[in-house]
């Protein structure tokens, strides 16, 4: 018979599934791009807010597959990106095609926004 001791390595030895889709930095002198895979996400469901030196990420699936009709919650990611410097002086474009998200961050002085802004999210 196994001991409890038993069980609990058993029940938590094993790896966790990150809940959270993976997402990839590549920072350049002037460009940086921030890349997250959401498949299965559609373009209204993900959000992109900046705040002064922060980026803001997330997403919430709005409708949950058939499959996972008894898990009572909605999947849902949230990131928080810091920058060396103030984004409301940068250019932002973004891009969801493939189930991938691709926020590009130019370090050029556009124009000076105060206050929290929500990126528009440019579907495919």
């Amino acid at each position: 018979m196994p001991s409890n001791l038993d069980i609990h390595r058993t029940v938590f030895s094993k790896p966790m599934i990150p809940s959270s889709p993976p997402i990839r930095i590549r920072r350049g002198r002037d460009r940086h791009l921030v890349q997250i895979e959401c498949p299965g996400y559609l373009p209204e469901e993900l959000e992109v807010l900046i705040d002064a030196d922060v980026m803001r990420l997330g997403g919430e699936k709005r409708f949950m597959s058939a499959q996972k009709k008894d898990f009572p919650f909605p999947e849902s990611f949230h990131y928080t990106i810091p920058f060396n410097f103030n984004l409301a002086e940068a250019s932002i474009k973004s891009l969801f095609a493939d189930g991938i998200l691709n926020i590009l961050v130019s370090r050029i002085k556009s124009r000076n926004l105060a206050g929290i802004r929500t990126i528009y999210i440019e579907p495919a």
